[in-house]
């Protein structure tokens, strides 16, 4: 039997939401190997890179992963919280604003949530002025979102 590109995609999930790493890593690297732009497998790889701490070598996965197929919402949410989590703050909201334009792309709770985010992070390092320009969208866009209303306040 054969083992196909789909079949691998399909094994390397498996073992990652089992949690076998070296498995998801050896399926993800075999993948690029033959398709080193294959959407899925970048994002995917790029996930699991966040998932062992290793959150700066998530980026290159995450960007190929974006021009490979820009209008996966979730492979914009993924690097621009990975962005968020390296304190790239300019080009987290440089990513979310891409995303936000691009008409393809439906705003969902996960674009509110990372602003939120996003806010919060500024919020820590005593960045408030930018802070709250970004919080300031978030209850715009959602004026219950609890935590974006919660961060406003602080």
């Amino acid at each position: 039997m054969k083992f196909t590109i789909s079949q691998a995609l399909k094994d390397a999930i498996s073992a990652q939401k089992n949690g076998n790493m070296q498995e998801t890593d050896r399926l993800y690297t075999a993948i690029l190997k033959v398709q080193p732009k294959h959407p899925e497998a970048n994002h995917n790889m790029g996930v699991l890179a966040v998932d062992i701490g290793k959150v700066s070598d998530s980026i290159p996965f995450f960007k190929v992963a974006l021009d490979s197929n820009p209008n996966v919402s979730q492979f914009w949410f993924s690097y621009t919280g990975a962005l968020i989590k390296l304190n790239r703050f300019v080009e987290a909201e440089k990513s979310l604003n891409q995303a936000k334009l691009d008409k393809k792309i439906r705003l969902k709770p996960d674009y509110v949530d990372c602003l939120n985010n996003l806010g919060k992070r500024l919020l820590d390092i005593s960045q408030v002025e930018e802070a709250i320009k970004i919080l300031s969208q978030v209850v715009v866009i959602d004026p219950h979102h609890f935590f974006g209303l919660y961060n406003i306040a602080i």
